[in-house]
This record gives C-alpha cells, sequence and structure tokens, in this order.
C-alpha cells in the first residue's frame, strides 16, 4: 500500500512539473484581482467582478533588465505589462514624454509634458495597452463612454485595429474639438445622455453579444499601461520622486502612478514612494470630500459644473483604491476654485505650456502647497492634457 501511494505521489508531481514547464513555455499567465482577493483569468471582456466592481491588473515583477532601451516609447516596457506573448503593441508614437525642470510661483518642480501624446493627452497610455489586448483577442466591435479624452483616444486605437467602436458622451460634449476627433477616426457617437453618469449607464445598457466594453474606467489593462508614467519618471530622474501632483477625476493616473512606483520598491529599484497630492475642482471634489470625512469612499451627491469637465465626475467607481493611495503615500487631496483653475492655466501659459483645464487643476494645487513642501524636495507634475483641444 505504501509503495503504491508512493507511486501515485510520484507520478503527481510529475503532472505539476509537466504542468508548469508547458505553462512557462506558453509565456505567463496573466490574471485579474478583485477587492476581496479573487484572482481571475485576465480577459479584455472581463471589466468587473461579480459584486459589479472594478478589478486590478496583477503585474509581474518590475525587472529593470527587461527594459528594451533603445525603444523610446513606453513599449520599452513590454515585458513587464500584463500582455499575452501574442499581443501586439499597437504603436501611435506613445509614451517616453519629456521630463522638464521647472519654476512654479518659486518652487522648483519638474513637468511630465504628457500632452505631447500622439492624441493629446495620457489617456493614450492606457488605450495603447487595452488596444493590444483587444486585438490580441481579436475584438470585433467596442463600447466606451468618456467625457472627451478617453474616447478620442480610444478612437484613434480602434482606428488602428479597424475594430468598430461607439461612443457614449453627455450631451455637453456635442460638437466639442474631442468628439470631433473622435468622429474623425470613425467612431460612432452618442449624444444623448444628459450627464457623465448617464453616458457610462447608456453605455453598460447597450451591451450585448460579443461587444467589448473597452471602459478606460474598468479596464485593467487601461490601468496597467498608466502605470508606465512611473516607471519613465524613475527612468528620467534615477529614482523615485518626493511628491506627485496630480489632477483627480476617476483618479485613474493617480492610482496608476502610485501602483507603478510600488512595483519599483517592490523590486528593490526605490527606497521610497512618492507622497501623491490629488487635486479636484472644488465644483466636483467627491474624492476630496471623503478625504476630509476620513471615509472609504465616495457617494453619489449634488455637483456643479466646472470647468475642468474632463474632472467632472460624481461618484468615481476606483475611489476606494484612489482614497487608499493616498494615504498609503501619506500624501492628501486638495481642491481648487474656478478662479484657481483659470490662474493654473495661466501660470501654465507663462512656462510656455498651453494646457486644458482639468490639467491647470494640479497646477493650482501646486500653488497651494508651498508650506506642505519643503525646500529640497523634488516635485513632478503631470501636464495632461492640451489646451489644442478645447
Amino acid at each position: 500500500m505504501a509503495k503504491a501511494k508512493s507511486a501515485t505521489k510520484e507520478t503527481t508531481t510529475k503532472a505539476k512539473k509537466a504542468k508548469k514547464a508547458k505553462a512557462t513555455k506558453a509565456g505567463p499567465v496573466h490574471r485579474f484581482v478583485d477587492r476581496d482577493g479573487t484572482l481571475v483569468p485576465a480577459a479584455v471582456k472581463t471589466w468587473r467582478d461579480e459584486e459589479k466592481r472594478p478589478m486590478l491588473p496583477v503585474m509581474p515583477a518590475f525587472d529593470a533588465k527587461a527594459i528594451e532601451k533603445g525603444d523610446d516609447s513606453l513599449w520599452r516596457y513590454r515585458a513587464l505589462l500584463p500582455l499575452e506573448e501574442k499581443a501586439v503593441p499597437v504603436r501611435l508614437g506613445e509614451g517616453w514624454t519629456p521630463l522638464i525642470p521647472a519654476s512654479l510661483v518659486g518652487m522648483d518642480v519638474r513637468v511630465k509634458l504628457e500632452f505631447l501624446q500622439p492624441t493629446g493627452s495620457y489617456k493614450d497610455r492606457g488605450c495603447a495597452v487595452l488596444a493590444s489586448a483587444l486585438g490580441a483577442a481579436k475584438a470585433r466591435s467596442v463600447i466606451e463612454d468618456s467625457s472627451g479624452n478617453a474616447g478620442a483616444s480610444l478612437a484613434a486605437y480602434m482606428a488602428r485595429l479597424n475594430i468598430p467602436m461607439t461612443l457614449y458622451v453627455p450631451a455637453s460634449a456635442e460638437g466639442g474639438i474631442k468628439v470631433r476627433q473622435a468622429l474623425a477616426c470613425g467612431a460612432e457617437v452618442d449624444t444623448e445622455s444628459p450627464t457623465r453618469a448617464d453616458a457610462t449607464r447608456r453605455a453598460q445598457d447597450a451591451l450585448s453579444g460579443s461587444t467589448v466594453y473597452a471602459s478606460h474606467v474598468y479596464s485593467p489593462h487601461f490601468l496597467a499601461g498608466l502605470m508606465t508614467c512611473a516607471w519613465e519618471i524613475w527612468e528620467q530622474m534615477g529614482e523615485s520622486p518626493d511628491n506627485l501632483v496630480v489632477p483627480v477625476g476617476h483618479g485613474l493616473l493617480l492610482l496608476g502612478l502610485h501602483m507603478g512606483f510600488a512595483t519599483l520598491r517592490e523590486a528593490g529599484l526605490s527606497d521610497k514612494t512618492p507622497r501623491i497630492f490629488g487635486v479636484q475642482a472644488r465644483s466636483c471634489s467627491p474624492v476630496f470630500d471623503a478625504f476630509m470625512r476620513g471615509a472609504d469612499d465616495t457617494f453619489p451627491g449634488p455637483i456643479q459644473e466646472t470647468i475642468a469637465l474632463g474632472l467632472q465626475i460624481e461618484n468615481p467607481p476606483r475611489s476606494p483604491e484612489v482614497l487608499a493611495a493616498v494615504r498609503e503615500s501619506k500624501g492628501a487631496m486638495l481642491n481648487v476654485s474656478e478662479s484657481e483653475i483659470r490662474r493654473g492655466m495661466a501660470l501654465a501659459a507663462n512656462l510656455g505650456y498651453f494646457v486644458e483645464p482639468s490639467t491647470a487643476v494640479a497646477v493650482a494645487g501646486v500653488v497651494k502647497l508651498d508650506k506642505q513642501i519643503e525646500l529640497g524636495e523634488t516635485v513632478v507634475l503631470p501636464l495632461t492634457g492640451t489646451g489644442l483641444k478645447l
């Protein structure tokens, strides 16, 4: 009997080794994780968990040796992204944006010129990775909802892949340059939603059959693409910065940066995590309000219009992760008035950069941090969107 058990154990061990060898040969198995820690296979059609909550990408361990040094785009990190080996990068020229020293109201900052991405905003980072996953999955059609930049960006990448796309935007966006940009790239645009939240509901209700919900808000692939911004900053500086000041609507860039720098720390490549200061427009600041209350999530409430239309999000689905990221970094949330946002645009223009109001929110935030940031500390400010699309 003992001999039979031993033989069975040996057979099982061999089977496990063979299975592991087969998996290694086929490439890494990529997964998503929900808020309860449950792991599921990564797939473009998996955009939320059973509780209708967004999930996070499970990232490969960061290995500096895997960086393709000769590739001056975000695809220098191809081996570090949660994409199948068969996924072919969709390249429009995204990533590796300049990091430029500047003086802002007497503070030394480094501005990351994200508005120089192919479609004019940082959203190209996430859309490039999401598009590559959609291409590998042979998606036949996609749906997205957006207030502007994300929709315009995804439309450009879907045009390159020749995948039909329907974009749902709030009625206030109709006729705007960002919507015209999406239309020019071949997207079908629905402008029947009275609010941004309604656009999301209409998009989700329209899902059927093989159509993929390519949501920049929910997609873990999109979030993984945003992490490349952190890796670029680390490479360009030779270290992680002390502070980051980031505009917050859904909070995706803030979360992507925090996760990106965390992978560097976990790999032993950085001994610090930057403090993150998220900035919202006072007219619509649910994440700021939750932070000040000590809450772990936002809740739907009345909001007012703001000139920073890209940040006018009443109840961001990833708020728990965004709030946790700010607190883990020992940073804070700020909010700024409409007049401060306009001043932020003027200050950026004085540096030679014409940015949209959603970007100027963070510029205005830097001004309010002069007492919280010590002399000699490094500050990175991503300039997220161009003012040429106003």
